[in-house]
């Protein structure tokens, strides 16, 4: 008999369980615990939020579980497998307390190696408790274990059916029912591996169903001999045969498409396709809580190896439920927060709706803020001796219909959409910076003309610092250059291209001559050369590489544009330190040439917002009259020329950036359906075939941010910036997984 205060497993106790064990078992278990930590990692969902037009916000947030309970079966059955398949899932989603309950030996012991899985997979509390009044105990709480808010892990029918009955006062995994294992084979496939794992299952219960799917009568007779042969050599035979006897089967279809009729039916908790090309017959399978595809992926490697969690639905549950995973373990609350604004326009339809239903009380919640309201805008309306004020109406007139750019808010989200550098900026140069801010006077103002950085840029492209002018980002010089050169004139693009050359084009009232890109999206260079000596044209932009194609531009193509036109031509080399040819050196021989640069992608400074451009002295000094008194804060000035004297690190972050592109340029040209176009950035443009609209939100729901620029000129694409091996591996995943769907 166990007294109340030797329940719970002490510390030294799991000091001896791990002497107990041996060093094969130790390795293989944190192999094992590895790969389960790192599937269900990459699948941990993110909270969101969506801004709109309006100022309001929509979105939802994930939050984990506080405590949950762990069953573990004891006595005579060992499964440190279950302990780590149920605990390490938690883990990964944060919840901070999770107890586990096993029965102990007639001696109040519990097997080390269980002690051992427990507390490698980070289980925090372990009492010696089974049966029934151990998920009691956890539902409900005792003076000794503390009530959870969630019990998972299978057990006798006496624990399934106490889990039944807590529910609702606890969140439960669900009711586990005997194992199940549904193979389907064709002619070719290999009766001694059937058989092996057929018995796999068979033997964890008298109750468990083996059964065999297969349209050969001849494959179905050799399954047959080989269970007879192989169970006679099995330790838990007679488990095994009762087993087989009571619930196994071997049924002859008529075809293969009838076996998945059939097997979709039982929904079983293992489903095995022992198949010629397994892969081409996924889109056949609609319940099963896992799949396991070829004759290599034995259901075992599941129940202990492969990563993704072994506790399943049964009996047929696998059409509604879903294996246990991170996301078991994580609650999501919805999130709404409107402004007066839009309360204002839509609380009569909220009013409508509760006094349809008759809940008067709803009504009232939104009509006494609209009525708060209206007698708000009635003092002020006196304020203004009673005019209406409509700020639209003074606005110009052709800006009225342009959508101000907004960028999505998804902290939670990977962010793949944004061409950033994906890596942490180096901490040496934090350091490096931080000792120079200590010394600087931050209430004067900033260098309007930001001498150092301008000399520090001139050392890195090799330009003269009176060539070059700085700016707050590339898009105040982009929008610099138009007003300067092109404002309520024409300019030519080259499309698909950045976005940003047409909105500032609109603001400067400028009118945007696009010249389409070939196919693949290389520049028609006689077509541009034709349109750029055009009467009236004042700029030429060409993005290289472009963004968002990845393509770049050869410089001997660009020189020949800037030998055929009096215009001005604009090479963006945003992503030139990722590929493509300079045009830096073309700056000594030709002044109607700009070539702009930002530290924003490569050097990892997008939140700094500093870019730069490099031409000839009279383009800089017209372009001085345009430029706003101070438009480079000192910390940002400071921040830049550190990173120019200390680019080591960067370097390599460039380098890993490209060999990550490589990476997933061929990983995308291998999914079905894909489309990957080569790229010299740091970012990839492919198309789908299917809408773009489904890829980019089947990605958002699983955790990742994706550019969407479906359009005429880029039917079906989207864009992936190259972010770190994780990420890119996650990305690709998810891909797969909405692709395969």
């Amino acid at each position: 008999r166990l007294e109340p205060d030797k329940i719970r497993v002490e510390e030294s106790e799991i000091g001896k369980a791990y002497q107990q064990v041996d060093d094969d078992f130790l390795a293989a278990l944190r192999q094992a615990g590895k790969n389960i930590d790192n599937y269900h990692r990459a699948r941990l969902p993110r909270g969101w939020l969506e801004p709109d037009s309006g100022g309001n916000l929509v979105g939802h947030l994930c939050r984990p579980l506080s405590r949950v309970g762990i069953y573990v079966p004891g006595g005579t059955a060992v499964y440190p497998s279950s302990v780590l398949m149920n605990a390490l899932p938690a883990k990964v989603a944060g919840v901070q307390e999770i107890v586990m309950v096993t029965p102990p030996a007639r001696d109040g012991s519990v097997n080390p190696y269980i002690l051992v899985a427990a507390a490698e997979a980070g289980v925090t509390e372990i009492y010696r408790v089974g049966g029934a009044q151990a998920v009691a105990a956890l539902a409900y709480g005792t003076p000794t274990i503390k009530a959870v808010d969630k019990i998972i892990g299978p057990g006798n029918s006496y624990v399934a059916m106490a889990k039944k009955q807590v529910y609702g006062m606890v969140d439960i995994d669900m009711v586990a029912g005997p194992s199940e294992i549904l193979i389907i084979a064709d002619e070719n496939a290999d009766p001694a591996f059937i058989a092996a794992d057929l018995l796999s299952q068979a033997e964890h219960d008298e109750r468990a169903a083996p059964v065999l799917l297969t349209p050969s009568r001849q494959l179905a007779f050799k399954v047959q001999e080989e269970v007879a042969a192989q169970a006679a050599l099995l330790l838990r035979k007679e488990i095994v045969e009762r087993s087989l006897e009571d619930y196994g089967a071997v049924v002859v279809t008529g075809n293969i498409d009838e076996a998945f009729e059939l097997a979709n039916r039982f929904a079983p908790e293992h489903l095995e396709l022992m198949l010629e090309e397994p892969l081409r017959w996924l889109t056949r399978v609609e319940n099963a809580g896992a799949v396991f595809v070829g004759a290599h992926s034995p259901e075992p490697v599941g129940d202990y190896l492969a990563g993704p969690n072994h506790i399943l639905p049964t009996g047929g549950t696998a059409r509604f439920y879903s294996p246990l995973g991170v996301d078991s373990f994580l609650k999501k609350s919805s999130l709404i927060a409107y402004t007066g604004a839009t309360l204002a326009q839509m609380g009569d339809a909220v009013i409508k709706m509760a006094a349809v239903e008759g809940l008067e009380a709803h009504a009232n919640a939104v009509r006494i803020r609209l009525k708060k309201n209206d007698q708000k805008k009635g003092i002020e309306g006196r304020h203004r001796m009673n005019t209406l004020f409509d700020a639209a109406k003074l606005a110009r007139e052709d800006l009225r219909a342009l959508n101000p750019y907004s960028a999505s808010c998804f902290p939670d989200l990977i962010k793949l959409d944004a061409n950033e550098n994906p890596y942490e900026f180096p901490p040496e140069i934090i350091k490096i910076i931080n000792k120079e801010l200590g010394t600087m006077d931050l209430s004067r103002y900033p260098d309007a003309m930001a001498q150092r950085l301008r000399e520090s840029i001139a050392g890195y492209t090799g330009a003269g610092p009176e060539n070059i002018m700085v700016g707050n980002g590339s898009d105040e010089l982009i929008l610099n250059i138009i007003l300067t050169f092109a404002a309520g004139e024409r300019f030519v693009v080259t499309t698909p291209t950045f976005v940003m050359y047409q909105i500032h084009g609109r603001i400067a009232a400028a009118e945007v001559v696009e010249v389409p890109r070939r196919d693949d999206f290389s520049i028609d260079v006689n077509s541009l050369k034709r349109v750029a000596s055009g009467t009236g044209i004042k700029l030429v932009f060409i993005c290289t590489p472009n963004n968002p194609t990845g393509n770049a531009v050869a410089r001997e193509e660009i020189e020949e544009v800037i030998r055929n036109t009096n215009a001005i031509v604009v090479v963006d080399e945003a992503y030139g330190e990722f590929g493509g040819e300079s045009c830096v050196p073309l700056l000594k021989r030709y002044p109607n040439l700009i070539v702009l640069r930002t530290f924003s992608k490569a050097f990892g400074m997008a939140g700094l917002r500093v870019g730069y451009l490099l031409s000839g002295r009279p383009v800089i000094k017209e372009l001085l009259k345009v430029k706003q008194p101070f438009n480079l804060n000192a910390f940002s000035q400071v921040a830049a020329r550190l990173v120019l004297e200390n680019q080591a690190p960067f370097k390599k972050r460039i380098a890993l950036i490209l060999q990550q592109r490589d990476r997933l340029f061929q990983e995308l040209s291998s999914l079905r359906g894909v489309e990957a176009f080569p790229s010299q950035a740091n970012f990839i443009l492919f198309r789908t075939s299917r809408p773009a609209e489904e890829i980019y939100f089947g990605l958002r729901e699983r955790g990742v941010l994706v550019r969407n620029l479906n359009s005429p000129a880029l039917s079906r694409c989207l864009r992936v910036t190259v972010g770190t091996p994780e990420e890119n591996g996650i990305f690709i995943e998810k891909l797969g997984e909405i692709l395969n769907q």
